[in-house]
């Protein structure tokens, strides 16, 4: 594991247009300002990846669940939790006076359950415009967790697990906020196109080996050698989004890869046949015909 915490400001950046295309949200992004008086409440500077996403990309993470308000953030005990998990909900974050890069999962609790009330109270105030509310609420939120640390000393009350995973993207601060960004903008890329059927978004590409497997009808280990080949024919036209961070479990691929014009973004994801392609705007013509040459992926429209 990688253990330097890396910025991903310019990888978020690659991404934002696509966000701008599909998203529309009432939750804000954050100012510097807004984060200096985080990390005053908090006592702690936040680390860069977790700041680069408040800066970037806060609105789309907020409005899935991923990301915890900035006006929310509090220590349990030693533990400070920034994103959610996209599968149970729990807790993930760091533990003080430990290697800030590395990731550490917890179930979210109160035992007095008054934090619970908080989400609901933040999204309301975001749907009404109300910067002065979330502040009241910041300070509120503050003094609860400082009064619940001192009355229950043992927190997280649950039992916490140390991330220890082959993929950085499933252990590391930073890999793992870059594998949120991309998960959550995928999952508004598909509400997307189902609210707008007429306005073609997301591709799904088959691959040669995989389309062969489905014909064979039984399960077979596709070689390692298959999957890097597809990546030296995808890096012909697309660039790695970020070869430190996202390199997938499955050998020789990477999560994202962007277009070489940056108007295309390609996804593929563990143990998943299909690779995904996300367009600024419809496709020129001629120009999925010419990424299907070039990479020897089949696309075809996502309807979804």
């Amino acid at each position: 594991m990688d253990k330097e915490c890396r910025s991903i400001k310019n990888e978020l950046e690659s991404l934002r247009p696509f966000v701008d295309r599909a998203v529309s949200s009432c939750y804000p992004l954050y100012s510097e300002e807004e984060i200096r008086e985080a990390e005053k409440r908090l006592g702690t500077s936040l680390p860069a990846p977790v700041r680069d996403l408040y800066r970037q990309m806060a609105d789309l993470l907020t409005e899935r669940l991923l990301l915890t308000p900035l006006e929310l953030l509090h220590w349990e005990g030693d533990f400070l939790g920034f994103y959610e998990s996209p599968d149970d909900g729990a807790a993930l974050g760091i533990r003080r006076g430990e290697d800030p890069n590395q990731l550490y999962w917890w179930e979210l609790s109160d035992p007095e359950e008054e934090s619970y009330d908080y989400w609901d109270e933040f999204s309301d105030l975001c749907e009404e415009g109300d910067w002065k509310g979330r502040k009241k609420l910041a300070k509120r939120c503050h003094a609860y967790w400082k009064k619940i640390n001192a009355r229950y000393p043992d927190l997280p009350s649950s039992p916490v697990r140390k991330l220890e995973y082959k993929a950085q993207y499933s252990c590391t601060l930073d890999a793992y906020g870059l594998f949120l960004a991309l998960h959550a903008l995928y999952e508004a890329c598909e509400d997307f196109q189902r609210e707008h059927p007429d306005e073609p978004l997301l591709w799904s590409g088959e691959t040669d080996f995989h389309s062969q497997a489905a014909e064979d009808n039984q399960p077979r280990r596709i070689p390692d050698r298959c999957f890097a080949q597809l990546h030296d024919r995808i890096t012909r036209a697309f660039t790695p989004l970020s070869p430190q961070l996202l390199a997938l479990e499955t050998p020789g691929l990477q999560m994202a890869y962007l277009h070489r014009d940056q108007r295309a973004l390609l996804l593929a994801w563990d143990e998943d046949a299909f690779l995904n392609l996300l367009t600024l705007a419809p496709p020129a013509p001629g120009l999925l015909e010419e990424m299907e040459r070039t990479t020897g992926l089949a696309f075809q429209r996502c309807n979804l």
